[in-house]
């Protein structure tokens, strides 16, 4: 071979070398730089985790007599190592903490026997992917697994503590309040439950949630008081209600969380009528309050009291009345959609009972479907019906009917129902619904 072809092969493999060379200490600088921002030691653990996705998805997946089950979104890397489930009595993760190396995507632990408390201490738990290279991502959120409610205030990865520079204009801890304020996704809510406090008060407990708009995370630290028939103010056990609208009876309001940028502490509550809250921001926007998050909807009585209900902390979507209410009876069908109107919000789902009579001795049936008053109005058919019913020859006394309704209503609270045939064939008919309450999703995506 000549030599300027020797020469040339070399120069190749000189040149490849010399690349690999160069981009195995581009790596290892990459990798220093990464220890550097957020460790004093240089230890594997705190590498900066930009390349390792945030666990999502933590949740009670089930639960027995001492022993609760968690479980968490998978994490997509190649190179996933394993998963660190954090498991405390305290939200510090400090008093009795344990961290379970996990290789799967779900838990069950003692309520006894993993911690040290015993079964009615509360469990909190939060989770991270770590890689084969030693990389670690972002803690999940916060769960308190005894109750399956999520804590905003403790997402930060405790790898970002203290008071070190990380880029010469912010420190690690500013960042930690960042990602505590930040992290929550688009629709997130937790806590900020409605009660009754007296007949026009309003209670609404701790709790955290990102605003309509997606701005940031504004938090309730303590259980407010707003009064529905006094003028909004800022405090406690004050007036909540806008100055440009007059209270009225039998009427629907929205329940806002209402929060200052920057101040994701500093939330307040009140009502309106107004989907985006135009009339109470425009009290409130005096004090610093433009963001916003729908919360809840209560209705006035004919008396301009709050209407009693209970929202249940395990499922706070559902609102249950104390008494359930009678919308409407019945005695003979239609084959034609009826619209009803429900004592439940607007835009929300009706949950109700649907029940009644067909007697009269006289063999027949009929079947009814329930719909929304935006879905098409079709004939009824044995395939779409949410409710058969038949009377028979001589059995004039058993022929009664109960049916769980559960059936969107539109911006009036109206939802429509309409039965297979208009005759009764000789037979009496009664039937009613009684609504005991609605769901509303908060907001939730």
């Amino acid at each position: 071979m000549p030599t300027s072809a020797k020469r040339l092969g070399l120069d190749v493999r000189d040149d490849l070398e010399l690349e690999q060379r160069l981009r195995r200490i581009e790596i290892q600088l990459e990798k220093k730089a990464d220890l550097s921002a957020f460790s004093e030691d240089g230890s594997t653990d705190t590498q900066r985790v930009d390349t390792i996705p945030r666990v999502t998805g933590l949740r009670v997946a089930g639960s027995t007599p001492g022993a609760i089950t968690v479980a968490w979104s998978q994490v997509r890397i190649s190179d996933l190592r394993r998963y660190e489930l954090d498991i405390a009595e305290d939200l510090a993760f400090a008093t009795n903490a344990e961290t379970k190396n996990l290789a799967g995507t779900e838990f069950t632990y003692s309520t006894n026997s993993d911690t040290g408390g015993g079964g009615d201490t509360s469990i909190f738990v939060r989770v991270r992917a770590r890689s084969i290279t030693g990389n670690v991502g972002a803690y999940s959120i916060v769960l308190n697994a005894t109750t399956g409610q999520a804590q905003p205030d403790d997402i930060a990865d405790d790898a970002v503590s203290g008071d070190k520079i990380v880029d010469g204009s912010i420190t690690v801890n500013e960042l930690s309040t960042t990602i505590v304020e930040q992290a929550p996704e688009r629709g997130f809510i937790s806590g900020l439950l409605m009660s009754n406090n007296a007949a026009t008060k309003l209670d609404i407990s701790v709790g955290a949630a990102r605003d309509t708009l997606d701005t940031q995370l504004s938090k309730l630290t303590a259980t407010v008081t707003k009064q529905i028939n006094a003028p909004w103010v800022v405090g406690d056990d004050v007036g909540g209600f806008p100055s440009d609208l007059t209270l009225t009876a039998d009427t629907w309001y929205r329940v806002f969380l209402l929060g200052i940028i920057d101040a994701a502490s500093s939330a307040e509550i009140g009502f309106d009528t107004d989907s985006v809250a135009t009339n109470l921001l425009s009290d409130a926007a005096a004090a610093g309050f433009t963001t916003f998050r729908q919360i809840g909807w209560v209705l006035t009585d004919s008396g301009l009291d709050i209407l009693g209900f209970y929202q249940d902390p395990n499922d706070p979507s559902y609102i249950r009345w104390d008494t359930a209410v009678k919308d409407f009876a019945h005695t003979s069908f239609s084959s034609s959609a009826r619209t009803e109107t429900a004592q439940a919000a607007p835009d929300t789902d009706l949950i109700g009972v649907f029940t009644g009579a067909f007697k009269g001795g006289i063999t027949a049936r009929n079947q009814v479907r329930f719909s929304p008053t935006a879905a098409p109005d079709i004939a009824v058919a044995p395939t779409n019906v949410d409710l058969d019913i038949s009377s028979s020859a001589g059995d004039v006394d058993s022929a009664n009917f109960s049916k769980t309704l559960r059936v969107h209503v539109d911006a009036s609270s109206q939802w429509n129902h309409r039965w297979a045939s208009s005759s009764a064939g000789g037979n009496t008919i009664r039937y009613q619904v009684f609504a005991d309450g609605f769901r509303y999703g908060r907001g939730q995506e």
